[in-house]
């Protein structure tokens, strides 16, 4: 049977800072012996302290959807795991930047290359209103005749 790194890493092989917090949070390895009822709840606190609440409800129900596809093959002392991992959704704040404060970024200008693609990629998703996660995979492929596309 794999480890809980293993179905961890096989099932979201783009997450290994969540294995980390774990480790930070219990000062133990992520083993399936130590997903106990106490690591989990230090493991959820501390993910609430250095996260955003809905990046920790997140990466909670990415540990709790490993448990639930191994809870018959592995033996998961929190037998209750789902209560232990339960995080409330948080309300969204809606943030908005109105016309004058986009063309003071518009305007901003600076020999930095990190800056600059950071404003580019900005301005890109705000005046489209894409997501970041779009914005960084576009390219010239994009702009076809005088309109900007994408699926």
């Amino acid at each position: 049977m794999k480890t809980f790194i293993e179905a961890f890493d096989e099932k979201y092989p783009e997450s290994k800072i969540i294995m980390k917090h774990f480790r930070d949070a219990t000062k133990c390895y992520p083993e399936w012996d130590n997903l106990t009822k106490t690591n989990l709840l230090a493991f959820v606190k501390y993910l609430r302290r250095i996260v955003s609440q809905s990046t920790a409800r997140t990466y909670a129900a990415m540990v709790k959807s490993v448990l639930n596809d191994y809870k018959e093959e592995a033996e998961i002392p929190c037998k209750r795991f789902d209560e232990a991992l339960r995080i409330k959704q948080a309300r969204s704040i809606n943030t908005f930047l109105d016309e004058g404060e986009i063309m003071k970024i518009v305007q901003y200008e600076t020999d930095k290359p990190s800056e600059k693609y950071v404003k580019n990629i900005f301005l890109l998703g705000c005046l489209t209103g894409t997501r970041h996660s779009d914005c960084i995979t576009f390219n010239k492929g994009n702009i076809v005749r005088d309109n900007f596309v994408y699926i």
